[in-house]
């Protein structure tokens, strides 16, 4: 009845233990996918916040490249002077194909699909598609939002008259008297802005991008939303409605937000602004998207502990049952168990490693073991007709009466001693003897370990300590070694080797058991005490830097490594660094006195560069003036006298206006050569390959009777200034066609290389080359290596090439032959981030 009742209470704890268990696992499951839904929301909001903050990237790198363009237009000079000209004499047919021809050019390769020419009374000159106009609404925004300024202007999107909406990239044409007409480009959304909002970077179901602003008090989506079709652009919100993430990016609020989206659905977003737009970017997605993976865990989770649960059950519940049938059968094994232990124990003793000895009052040995048996050489009659006497060796006999008493009167002793084999020789031994009684009767029985390893282990240990005191000794740093007292409040020396005492001019014998603050005041204020302090509680090793350490006695730079030893005892290493720091402190003052002389001369050189820089700027400036007012009058005399004048007045007086333009054209290029030294670098990822096509499809509308060929090969991605580069690659493209005029079969190349640090790219030619013996010129302002008769140019495109490289941080170099061709290199540095 008592076994039946302990079987059931076993039973019932099992339950409550399995209760007990799914009620930690069910908790355990809670708070683990309570913890699950915090990091998927941690996921989706870095996820969203990286796709907004591309997105909100590239939509605001693209709008920086249309102001990039429209500043270009504005700056430029030839297509400039041809729209101011044509304003003045809208009749010059050859002025309106030139225009005409210029306007196609920048409307073919970008994002414009159409571009205008208005002058400043609302009066079209002209269009690249005149079936395409600008409504007069817009026109009317357009010169509102000038207001009478010169700067570029992107507007927002706006209805065109041929149906889409469109964005409107606004370029003032301006003389000294002001703005003469406005170049009106209109860029078409679908080509790249609305298709980079739409797209999402992997599979979903919810996830959209939404393109905002805020009009008259209200959210308008400036893109077609997923799950509203193409009229969704129609829609609009009050900017008072709080849950819509669109209302709270215009209020303001930029980073996570969980809301309800235009279809009244809950949704996870980001919200972000468009630098430099009133535009506003919101990333979002479905709650139930993104928390659908957590909701099948969760199920599965409940599935599993169930089946778990019940599973548990079965199995305790069979167990109970096996356990009443072969409780009885477990009884009779456990007592058959208990009979054949005494025999274990009996083997144990015969095969046990140790030997064992069983010995009467007098010593007679009357029982061994196998150990015995085999450790001393010895049969087991022969050892059972010896005394223990007989088997220790013969130096060590004197010893057993001691040892025989010490055990009778403390009941045991442990001991070491030597015994001998039959083949006489020696092995020491550790004895752990005792009385015991069998019966009645008086026995010793002794275990007898051989310790002989260990005494070869402790002799090879002395033979290390010894290796150590001479190494200790010797050894040229000074070592110092302490014990913490006080549970470290403060140490005192254990040892102290001669280089110690050598350096700190003391006596070991005179110091050692003294405290450390005693023999040497100055250790608190020298760091070392809170050093040793700190490695004797954490146990880590520390390094105490070069540092002065003084006192009444000493004064000396010192630098100390401290561990902690095994043992607890602390040891400092450490050298006397006096001299040392002496030499370091006097090189250390010869490089302040070589820095500062470079820093002065750094000076010097930067002022004279600032003062060559401001006067090329203002010879520039000041030289316009005259060169405009001979142009004027030359034209006028000739116009004025022209029926006077022979053929040779007529002639110098076309020498006079060709030498006039020459020189405006050199005074242009002097101005680029110096605002190169004062732009400001935007660096940016930028595609080379796919910018030499674009400088080169505007080139040969400049050059359209020149019959080259262009090869473009593989080039390298850089990250550098779009603008900058853009002019690099006209300067060595427009020098390669220039040079390449004699050729008929011209062919000019291009192409790059990437390297571990820098990339390197090249623009080769077939021209009439030139002799490196004047190389030394080549990249100088003004520096022609061929007459100006044969081929125009100011000498200055070369240098302003090597001065935006040099920004850049690269270098540039060139190689040729006469008559062989010319290849111009430059090299950019590796940016982070390539194309």
């Amino acid at each position: 009845m008592a076994l039946k009742q302990l079987l059931e209470i076993n039973y019932n704890k099992l339950l409550i233990a399995l209760a007990v268990f799914m009620a930690l696992i069910f908790t355990a499951g809670f708070f683990y996918f309570s913890r699950q839904k915090k990091d998927t929301l941690v996921l989706i909001e870095n996820d969203l916040a990286s796709i907004g903050a591309l997105k909100s990237a590239e939509i605001a790198n693209w709008r920086y490249e249309r102001l990039s363009d429209g500043e270009m237009i504005y700056a430029g000079t030839s297509a400039k002077q041809n729209i101011l000209e044509y304003c003045e004499n809208p009749e010059d047919k050859r002025l309106e194909k030139q225009i005409s021809r210029w306007l196609n050019s920048k409307t073919i390769h970008r994002d414009y699909e159409c571009a205008h020419i208005v002058t400043m009374s609302n009066k079209f000159l002209l269009s690249s598609r005149k079936e395409h106009s600008i409504p007069e609404s817009h026109l009317d925004d357009c010169f509102k939002a000038l207001g009478g300024t010169k700067k570029v202007l992107l507007t927002d999107f706006h209805d065109a008259k041929h149906g889409d909406s469109h964005l409107t990239l606004v370029v003032p044409i301006s003389d000294e008297e002001g703005v003469k007409a406005l170049i009106i480009f209109e860029l078409n959304p679908d080509a790249f802005l609305l298709p980079l909002i739409k797209n999402w970077p992997v599979k979903t179901e919810t996830a959209e991008t939404l393109l905002v602003e805020e009009k008259n008090g209200f959210v308008f989506f400036l893109a077609d939303l997923r799950h509203a079709g193409a009229a969704s652009v129609n829609n609009k919100f009050p900017v008072t409605e709080s849950r819509l993430p669109a209302a709270k990016a215009i209020a303001g609020h930029e980073g996570f937000f969980r809301g309800v989206d235009y279809r009244g659905i809950k949704v996870l977003s980001v919200t972000r602004s468009i630098k430099g737009s009133p535009w506003f970017l919101v990333t979002k997605i479905d709650e139930s998207e993104a928390f659908r993976p957590l909701k099948r865990r969760t199920t599965n989770f409940v599935i599993l502990t169930l089946f778990i649960f019940l599973s548990s059950y079965l199995l305790i519940l069979n167990l109970w049952n096996k356990q009443n049938i072969q409780w009885l059968k477990k009884q009779s094994e456990a007592e058959t168990k208990l009979r054949v232990l005494s025999s274990h124990y009996d083997y144990l003793t015969k095969y046990a490693n140790d030997i064992i000895l069983l010995m009467d009052k007098d010593g007679k040995i009357i029982e061994a073991n196998e150990k015995a048996i085999g450790s001393y050489g010895y049969s087991r009659e022969e050892l059972l007709k010896m005394n223990v006497a007989e088997i220790r060796a013969m130096e060590e006999r004197n010893g057993i009466p001691e040892h025989i008493d010490n055990i009778v009167q403390s009941g045991g002793l442990l001991y070491e001693t030597v015994h001998r084999r039959k083949n006489g020789t020696t092995f020491p031994i550790e004895v752990s003897a005792r009385i015991i009684n069998i019966e009645g009767v008086i026995y010793f029985q002794a275990i007898i370990r051989d310790i002989s390893e260990r005494k070869a282990a402790q002799s090879r240990l002395s033979e290390k300590e010894e290796r150590y005191r001479e190494l200790f000794e010797n050894i040229r740093s000074c070592v110092a070694v302490y014990r913490a007292v006080n549970n470290g409040e403060d140490f005192i020396f254990v040892d102290f080797n001669a280089s110690a005492e050598a350096l700190e001019k003391v006596d070991r014998r005179e110091i050692l058991g003294r405290r450390v603050t005693e023999v040497f005041p100055g250790v608190r204020e020298f760091g070392l005490f809170d050093i040793l302090k700190s490695v004797y509680s954490t146990g880590e090793p520390r390094h105490h830097p070069t540092a002065l350490y003084k006192d009444n006695r000493l004064t000396s730079w010192r630098e100390n490594f401290v561990y902690k030893l095994p043992s607890g005892e602390i040891v400092a290493i450490y050298d006397d660094l006096t001299e040392k720091k002496e030499y370091e402190n006097s090189i250390i003052k010869l490089n302040q006195e070589l820095e500062g002389k470079v820093k002065e001369r750094t000076r010097e050189l930067e002022a004279s560069n600032k003062e060559l820089e401001a006067f090329s700027y203002s010879v520039s400036h000041d030289l316009r003036a005259p060169l405009r007012a001979i142009d004027a009058f030359t034209k006028i005399f000739k116009e004025e006298y022209s029926g006077k004048l022979d053929a040779e007045a007529k002639r110098i007086c076309n020498i006079i206006v060709k030498n006039i333009s020459w020189m405006s054209r050199l005074i242009d290029d002097l101005l680029s050569f110096s605002r190169v030294g004062k732009q400001h670098l935007s660096l940016t990822p930028v595609n080379m390959e796919e910018n030499i096509k674009i400088i080169w499809n505007d080139l040969k509308i400049v050059f359209p009777d020149r019959a080259i060929t262009l090869k473009v090969h593989k080039m390298p991605g850089a990250l550098c200034d779009l603008t900058m580069i853009r002019q690099v690659f006209t300067n060595l493209l427009s020098n390669a066609i220039k040079f390449t005029q004699n050729n008929s079969n011209a062919v000019i190349e291009a192409g790059g290389e990437a390297g571990e640090s820098e990339n390197t790219y090249f623009v080769k030619d077939n021209g009439v080359g030139f002799d490196m013996q004047y190389y030394s010129k080549l990249f100088s302002v003004f520096e022609r290596l061929h007459s100006s008769q044969d081929f125009e140019g100011s000498g200055i495109g070369l240098a302003i090439v090597k001065r935006v490289i040099e920004r850049h941080g690269g270098r540039v170099w060139a190689e040729s032959k006469p008559g062989e061709g010319a290849v111009f290199y430059f090299s950019l540095p590796n940016g982070e981030e390539t194309l």
